[in-house]
Formats: C-alpha cells, sequence, structure tokens
C-alpha cells in the first residue's frame, strides 16, 4: 500500500506543515509545466499491446492476480484458532457519530458539542506485528510471481510491452528518482492540505497507516520484513497489477471501442532523461501496434486512480488518488513500468523515513 502518517500535532500545527510543503509543491509544478506534463498529447507514449492482440489475455491475468492476493491475504488473515469462542472482529465499515467531548460520567447530562465524524475501524490492527508482517509480504509475492510467469507464458514479448524488461530497467530507475524528486513534495503537500480538510470537517483517523504504527511496536526483524514490505513488495506489487495491467486494459479497450486508434509504429517520449547513451543491449523486434489515443489514455489513468484509491483507507484517499494520478501519467508516458514502480517506492520510503525519524 502506498503508506502516510500525520505528526501528532494542536489543531493550527497543519498550517505550519503546509507552509513547508508549499514551496517544493510549486516548483514541482513548474517542472511538471516545462515537462509539458500539462499538454494534453504529452501522454501519449508507446502501446503495450499488439495490434491483434486481445486484451483478453491480460484482463485474466490482472483477475487471477487479484484474485490470489484476497485468497492468500484472508488464509494469512485467518484466525491461528477458530474453534474460539471469542467474537471475531467486524469487517462491516464502523463509521459512527460521536461527540468530539470526554464522556460524561453515568446520570449527568452531554452537553451539545460539535459533531465529529470517526474513520472506520481497521479489523487488522489488533493483528500482532508478525502475522500483519506476513499479511503485508507473502499475498503480494505470490500474486506477483504468477502474474509474471502467467505474461511470459501467454502473452509473446508480454513483459517487453509492458516495460519491464532488464533492458528498460536501467532507464526506468533513472526516470523514477528524479520524477519521484519532482512528484513526492507536491503529494506531502496534497496530503496536509487534506489533513486541514478533515480538521474542519472534524473527521478524526488514525494517524498512521498500520504498517507505519506496527514499525513502532515490533521487534528488529519483524520491523525490517514491514519496512521492506512497504518501500519494495507493495509498490512492485501495486504497479503490477494496477499500472501494468488494469490501466493497460482500460486504456487500450477505451481506445479500441472508440475506433480512434492511430496506426503508427511505437515511439513514445522520454520524461525525464533529456539525453541518454545508446544502447548496446539488442532490443527485441515488437511487432506493429495501434496507439491508443490521448483521450483514451487520460480516462485510464483517471479510472485507474479512483480504483486504486479506493482499497487504501478513506483518511489517505486524496493524496492517494494524486499520487496515482501521477504515476499513471508516468507510465502512459514512457511505457515503463520500471518508472513508476521507482517513483511509488521513493513515495513509501520517503513516508516512512518521516514517520520513523521525524513524525513519530
Amino acid at each position: 500500500m502506498s503508506i502516510l502518517g500525520q505528526a501528532t500535532q494542536p489543531q493550527g500545527g497543519a498550517w505550519g506543515e503546509l507552509l513547508v510543503f508549499a514551496p517544493p509543491a510549486v516548483v514541482s509544478l513548474v517542472i511538471a509545466a516545462f515537462a509539458g506534463v500539462f499538454r494534453r498529447r504529452s501522454i501519449v507514449g508507446p502501446p503495450r499491446i499488439a495490434d491483434r492482440e486481445s486484451v483478453g489475455a491480460p484482463l485474466i491475468i490482472l483477475g487471477v492476480g487479484f484474485a490470489l492476493w484476497i485468497v492468500v491475504q484472508v488464509i494469512c488473515l485467518a484466525p491461528a484458532h477458530p474453534t474460539s469462542t471469542a467474537p471475531a472482529p467486524s469487517t462491516e465499515p464502523a463509521a459512527a457519530i460521536v461527540s468530539s467531548q470526554p464522556a460524561t460520567p453515568a446520570g449527568a447530562t452531554q452537553p451539545s458539542t460539535t459533531q465529529s465524524v470517526i474513520a472506520p475501524a481497521d479489523p487488522r490492527q489488533d493483528l500482532p506485528p508478525g502475522r500483519m508482517a506476513i499479511a503485508s509480504t507473502v499475498p503480494a509475492i505470490v500474486a506477483g510471481a504468477i502474474m509474471l510467469l502467467a505474461n511470459a507464458v501467454l502473452r509473446p514479448l508480454g513483459l517487453t510491452r509492458m516495460g519491464l524488461s532488464p533492458g528498460v530497467l536501467r532507464r526506468g530507475l533513472v526516470q523514477g528518482l528524479i520524477g519521484g524528486i519532482i512528484v513526492v513534495p507536491f503529494i506531502f503537500f496534497v496530503a496536509e492540505a487534506t489533513q486541514l480538510l478533515w480538521q474542519v470537517m472534524h473527521y478524526e483517523h488514525p494517524k498512521e497507516h498500520d504498517l507505519l504504527r506496527l514499525m513502532g511496536e515490533s521487534d528488529r526483524l519483524i520491523e525490517v520484513v514491514l519496512i521492506a514490505s512497504a518501500v519494495l513488495v507493495a509498490p512492485l506489487f501495486e504497479e503490477l497489477l494496477f499500472r501494468g495491467h488494469l490501466q493497460t486494459v482500460v486504456t487500450h479497450a477505451l481506445s479500441r471501442l472508440s475506433g480512434r486508434e492511430r496506426k503508427i509504429d511505437p515511439g513514445g517520449f522520454e520524461v525525464v532523461v533529456p539525453t541518454e547513451a545508446p544502447e548496446t543491449e539488442a532490443k527485441p523486434e515488437l511487432p506493429r501496434a495501434a496507439v491508443p489515443t490521448a483521450a483514451a489514455r487520460w480516462a485510464s489513468v483517471f479510472l485507474t486512480s479512483l480504483i486504486f484509491a479506493s482499497v487504501h483507507p478513506a483518511w489517505t484517499i486524496p493524496p492517494i488518488f494524486v499520487l496515482s494520478l501521477c504515476l499513471g501519467y508516468a507510465y502512459e508516458r514512457t511505457g515503463n513500468l520500471w518508472t513508476v514502480m521507482t517513483m511509488h517506492a521513493l513515495f513509501n520510503a520517503t513516508s516512512t523515513v518521516l514517520y520513523l525519524f521525524v513524525l513519530r
């Protein structure tokens, strides 16, 4: 998961943090403007599905990967003692309206107060750190491995078209690092602005993602596993699932439905590396492909971001949605999955470091 943490601070403290992130956020927007991000057609990069290839294969792989992710999570989170008579934690939404004032003694009159919304309780928050470490790593590793194998077997040159071949790894790391440095400050600005909105709405929520909270409550080995899960496992799997498959399927499906794919050889654009040494490794010859339209790509990025944000805690949805928009745009423009994996990992790593050494 993409993770966020908030400092424990008085009501007005978020204004100070918002001002801290404001200048870097403005710089991010200026750089994005110079890079052509706000030009409608700048999103058009190389296609990821061959001209005569059906979207059925990547759609099936997407469904299998998502189902495996859920099933293995359920297995990892299953009660160790199913015969126990203790009531299981509810998985239903638990949002409620409560008074913002301390509870009054029995028999006393409760004064009228401003109501505040309590964020839904996560049933996983009572799990021991070891179980949470397993649940946050094993399902993603199992599902991700099966998805990669399925692409290699069912889709000729599928991993290459997806932008996940070893030949584009170095370029993706460089682009992702520079892109992350540009994007991350803006996302934190959005996160602080969202925190102010929640304060105005009297919306109470956890101060950190579950993984961040457990890092401070675990022994050294489990803490290392949780950090690896947040910084490496989650970004790699989520980008493979959401950008590599969901966004790819939606992009090409929308473009084919509109009947406006452009029949040109794939070219694409580079995002953040103006010059680059010539490639010494021979690239596989890709069949001619139809390039999805800019409109289909923008719509796909928006729809994928809505779904991506919805699987995260409710209080993090606005900044995670904006992060997903940035990742989706970068993927459409470069066609390189390593790029967005690196950007996502950099965001999670920054959140983790800030929480462990500054906010906590």
